[in-house]
């Protein structure tokens, strides 16, 4: 791999980080992380955009084809991590798993899936996938990135 995919790799990097932080300061700015509301449209902006905190947080730990199209790699190296306290490491572990099993895919693991019978009907019974992050994770989360950033800048 030349040295030019090396630094491509870090801006775009730096950039998926960059998005991945403003989702999370909008959703704090904006308080859509509070659970008590009943307000369904505020319910899906949160869930659009913890949905976009996610996956954009996650795009530079996942494999990314280089400019031939053919080789996949994470675009940081897995160095990178190793600034993060064992509570930060512990997020960014439960913010991957969630990514590439729920957000990004739909295992049926997720849903922990039960159907019962009754009269005859089948009814689907399943656990919400979708949990949004909480203030708490979300702050910890923008601390992180911004370690991140800092350390590829």
């Amino acid at each position: 791999m030349e040295k030019d995919e090396d630094l491509e790799r870090c801006i775009i990097s730096q950039l998926d980080l960059l998005q991945s932080l403003a989702f999370a300061k909008f959703i704090l700015e904006k308080q859509l992380h509070e659970r008590a509301t009943v307000d369904e449209e505020k319910k899906l902006i949160h869930l659009a955009f913890n949905t976009a905190l996610i996956v954009s947080y996650c795009r530079p730990f996942h494999r990314n084809k280089s400019n031939q199209g053919t080789a996949r790699r994470p675009s940081l190296p897995s160095s990178s991590l190793d600034i993060f306290t064992a509570d930060e490491r512990k997020l960014h572990d439960l913010i991957i798993k969630s990514r590439d099993k729920e957000y990004a895919h739909s295992d049926l693991e997720s849903y922990n899936m039960l159907i019962s019978q009754f009269k005859g009907i089948q009814i689907p019974i399943s656990r919400d996938p979708f949990i949004p992050l909480n203030r708490d994770s979300i702050t910890q989360l923008i601390s992180i990135i911004e370690k991140l950033v800092a350390k590829i800048s």
